[in-house]
């Protein structure tokens, strides 16, 4: 039986792989911009720990093409697809409470607030209709990657609507540099 420190050291090693694959200089600039967009001084290190989240979901979210491998490693990909789903959630609450009025970046945060509503509370945004979150994976490349299906409202009752978590990371970072001039 191994003790809960080695257990440690074995996730802090996986989580410094995360973090040198997959840099997290953006999140940083972002966090550092952002803080006079915001009244709490504890956001910008929020942001800079969700940016370290994304490095590790970035990491390990492209799920096995291999079904057996899929089967073997259900537990470790739940776990990243919880984390993936919180990270959503964290960013959405970044967005909801930062005080930026760009016109991109309120897209964006609007996707995010369809998103959180249908994980958080299980309910088309603006409506007090009950909707599962609708989640699967799609192929990219050699692998699957985890996607989101939610239902944006509209006249008719609502389109469908389907992103990767990678996709909505993306975008955000994107938007992010480009409000705030820094987009070398």
């Amino acid at each position: 039986m191994t003790n809960k420190y080695e257990d440690i050291e074995g996730l802090n090693r996986l989580l410094i792989r995360a973090y040198t694959q997959n840099p997290t200089d953006d999140w940083v600039k972002i966090s550092h911009k952002l803080f006079g967009y915001m009244d709490d001084p504890f956001l910008a290190g929020q942001i800079q720990n969700l940016g370290r989240l994304d490095s590790f979901i970035r990491l390990y979210e492209p799920l096995p093409n291999d079904l057996d491998e899929i089967t073997n490693n259900f537990f470790f990909l739940s776990f990243i697809r919880t984390l993936s789903d919180l990270w959503i959630i964290g960013v959405y609450e970044i967005l909801r409470t930062s005080k930026i009025n760009d016109v991109a970046l309120k897209s964006i945060q609007a996707e995010f607030a369809m998103l959180r509503n249908e994980l958080a509370k299980h309910q088309i945004s603006g409506k007090n209709k009950f909707r599962f979150p609708d989640l699967g994976a799609q192929h990219q490349g050699n692998n699957f990657q985890l996607i989101y299906k939610y239902l944006k409202p509209d006249e008719s009752g609502g389109t469908e609507k389907v992103i990767s978590r990678i996709e909505l990371s993306n975008q955000l970072i994107e938007g992010c540099l480009k409000i705030m001039g820094s987009t070398e």
